[in-house]
């Protein structure tokens, strides 16, 4: 056990590269783990085999590359890992660059470049390189280096060990290296992006724990930012929403999650797309029936519903916090427009739609949610009335789950 421990390389775990974990935090739960796997201080073959059968079953089928990578870099069993230090990873890195820069048009930065050489050297478009291309890329841009020194090379960029660097990632770290202020511009041509599903499970699960309103203040903090109403948001400020809402996403999966959405002409980025990503779209059915209370509520017909008949229209008679003490109907109409996000402005269709939008995801069956609708406003002529069986319990008409900062108050920095 005490060999075992010694040889085993906590300072190449994959979460340590990524910044995850410490060194010592997977150094103690490896220790930990392979205590119990271990017979009178021995670990039998058996005993080793059980540990990574232990591992493999908390990971899902598609990480059997993280699984691979795991196994290789925590026993030093990659070469680069093994030779190379990060002295000289950094000079590499610094050739690297110096070839790229030397190729580089008055007129443009190092990241279209380093765009035009991907697509150079391997023209199918894919969207992510292997080592065995980011050699090829080397050798045209006159980068002739030994093959411990490409791979120590690729490994800098691959964080994540799975011999896929997303070619975006690359691009934007040269781009941002070369152009100072241009963090995130574009490739001359098009790289197919992948959904980045990672960083958009991350988000969800994150704001859907914060209550039914959770969606919602994602969706507030982007139309707060947005004082110009153009539906967009640059990268400073969706890092900034991002931060604001309680995310903590890696690096790589931040840059995954703004290149797929990113406007390949304007730079930024169309929130509601975003969103739309995190939460869905509206069924139709559902749709409709928003669309129904809305023409109901707007007795004038003018598109746009003043705050006042959105307040009185609002049904607070069964709010949980009403009825239980907690609030007052005021505090509860408050907490409701603050959600709605309107402030002294009418309420358009579009905003109506939204804010029903963010809500639906939390109700899973269609009519639990035309039945929260009926009850939420003060409207005798809402439809037909919803009825449910003995077994099933009406949901609540309005959803107090506070946002996770007083989004009234809440203020984007000026530096951002």
């Amino acid at each position: 056990e005490m060999c075992i421990r010694d040889s085993y390389c906590a300072e190449y775990h994959p979460r340590v590269k990524s910044r995850e974990k410490t060194p010592e935090d997977v150094r103690k739960d490896f220790e930990l783990a392979i205590s119990l796997k271990a017979s009178k201080g021995v670990v039998t073959p058996e005993g080793f085999k059980e540990y990574y059968e232990d591992i493999n079953a908390t990971l899902p089928a598609e990480k059997d590359d993280y699984f691979v990578n795991l196994v290789k870099q925590t026993w030093n069993l990659t070469e680069a890992q093994q030779f190379t230090a990060p002295e000289h990873s950094k000079k590499l890195e610094a050739i690297f660059f110096e070839k790229v820069r030397q190729k580089t048009l008055t007129k443009e930065h190092e990241g279209q470049t380093l765009a035009r050489a991907i697509h150079y050297v391997d023209s199918t478009g894919t969207p992510y390189i292997s080592v065995e291309t980011f050699a090829k890329l080397l050798v045209y841009l006159g980068c002739i280096l030994k093959e411990e020194d490409i791979n120590a090379l690729y490994s800098m960029y691959d964080v994540e060990g799975t011999g896929q660097l997303p070619c975006e990632t690359l691009i934007n770290i040269f781009a941002t290296r070369g152009s100072g202020n241009k963090p995130n511009p574009k490739p001359n041509f098009k790289l197919r992006a992948e959904f980045p599903t990672q960083a958009i499970d991350k988000i969800r699960k994150l704001l859907i724990s914060k209550g039914y309103y959770g969606l919602r203040s994602l969706s507030y903090l982007f139309s707060k930012i947005d004082e110009s109403n153009s539906g967009k948001v640059d990268r400073a400020e969706f890092a900034w929403a991002m931060k604001e809402s309680g995310q903590n996403l890696l690096a790589v999966d931040f840059e995954k999650l703004f290149n797929y959405y990113e406007n390949q002409e304007t730079g930024g980025i169309d929130y509601e797309e975003v969103m739309k990503g995190i939460r869905g779209d509206l069924k139709e059915r559902r749709r409709l029936k928003v669309h129904e209370i809305y023409k109901l509520l707007d007795k004038a017909g003018t598109g746009n519903i003043p705050l006042e008949d959105i307040a009185n229209a609002y049904n607070l008679d069964k709010n949980p916090k009403v009825v239980a003490g907690q609030m007052t109907k005021q505090q509860a109409m408050d907490e409701f427009l603050n959600a709605l996000g309107v402030l002294h402005k009418g309420v358009t269709l579009e905003t109506f739609e939204g804010f029903y939008k963010d809500i639906s995801p939390m109700i899973d069956r269609d009519d639990y949610f035309e039945l929260m609708l009926q009850n939420s406003w003060k409207i005798p002529d809402a439809g037909k009335k919803v009825t449910f069986g003995e077994k099933h319990q009406q949901p609540c008409l309005l959803y107090t789950s506070p946002s996770p900062r007083d989004l009234s108050t809440s203020r984007m920095p000026s530096s951002a």
